[in-house]
């Protein structure tokens, strides 16, 4: 059989909660219902970045043989080489029944616009050597120019303005910056017994996969959780609460999860905070746990999403989360 991931080792370790008895209030089983991360930034300056946490206003038009309105941003991201990319569609991109999607890609060198029309099977592109600027930004609010794309039959034009909200951060003081929900990949139960034990499953279509090992409530709100697989031991502390039968776990500053050097870069880039001006970046992750069983319960495979671009993931949690 398989080894378990990693990400369970450290996610089992997450079984452990609150209440007047806390013992008492974790014996049971728990089932992962729902994974959200929310990322903070630290500046070393005062500036304003567009809030990547709320969804833009506006669109981008699309006139010519191919006609659209496109507000649903894919993807955006400049990188430290001054590399652009804005990924911009129609609907989800599951669907293809009026499906458009443009991308504009701005290169140290070059720049190139690409327009996919999927339900009439139609493709532009434009190309321009030297770079030309095809996005400007000015805080949060992004415009593309007028873009005129061939495929060497019939044009299209693709142009307006996508209007984030503004976030300030001040120097010093860790700033929320992007929030978003993960899908579940699979299904994921911890079952918590009174003596201190625990076993957590995934659930898969083909293989069920356990760990197993102890968790304790230590502090006022954490939970300290040792999973061990062929000779692996990993422990992992969470913050932890009940509300309402919900658990819920949080982590945060793992120190095998610092993100320095590379990893800050990159989020100055995801962020367009300037250049050298972020002197941390934190992730929250929270984990949400229903606790009505779901023992014959298998994994549904999730549909592809478009991924965003970014730096290799946390050693203990991010793998559990599918795109990031």
């Amino acid at each position: 059989m398989p080894r378990l991931p990693l990400f369970l080792l450290a996610l089992l370790v997450v079984a452990a909660c609150d209440s007047s008895s806390p013992e008492d209030a974790l014996v049971g089983t728990w089932t992962l219902s729902g994974v959200r991360t929310d990322v903070q930034a630290t500046s070393r300056t005062a500036q304003t970045i567009p809030d990547r946490s709320a969804a833009p206003t506006g669109a981008i038009t699309v006139t010519g043989a191919t006609r659209a309105s496109l507000g649903r941003v894919a993807n955006l991201f400049a990188d430290p080489d001054g590399n652009l990319n804005l990924a911009v569609e129609s609907t989800d991109p599951l669907s293809t029944t009026g499906y458009v999607q443009l991308v504009v890609s701005e290169f140290v060198s070059e720049s190139q616009a690409s327009l996919i029309d999927a339900d009439a099977g139609l493709s532009y592109n434009a190309y321009f050597t030297p770079r030309r600027s095809l996005v400007a930004r000015t805080g949060g609010r992004f415009t593309v120019a007028p873009v005129v794309m061939s495929n060497g039959n019939v044009t299209a034009t693709a142009s307006g303005i996508l209007q984030y909200p503004e976030v300030a951060l001040a120097p010093g003081t860790p700033t929320r910056v992007e929030s978003y929900e993960e899908s579940i990949d699979g299904t994921l139960q911890f079952v918590f017994a009174a003596d201190g034990s625990f076993r957590a499953t995934a659930l898969a279509p083909d293989d069920d996969q356990s760990v197993t090992g102890t968790w304790e409530i230590v502090g006022g709100d954490e939970v300290r959780i040792t999973a061990r697989q062929a000779g692996q031991t990993e422990t992992v502390t969470f913050r932890y609460s009940i509300e309402a039968g919900t658990l819920v776990l949080e982590t945060r500053d793992l120190t095998e999860s610092d993100c320095v050097d590379e990893c800050v870069e990159f989020y100055e880039g995801h962020l367009f905070a300037s250049r050298g001006s972020l002197s941390a970046i934190n992730r929250l992750t929270t984990y949400r746990f229903s606790n009505r069983a779901q023992a014959s319960a298998r994994a549904v495979e999730a549909p592809a999403r478009v991924r965003r671009p970014q730096p290799a993931p946390f050693p203990i949690l991010g793998p559990l989360l599918p795109g990031r």
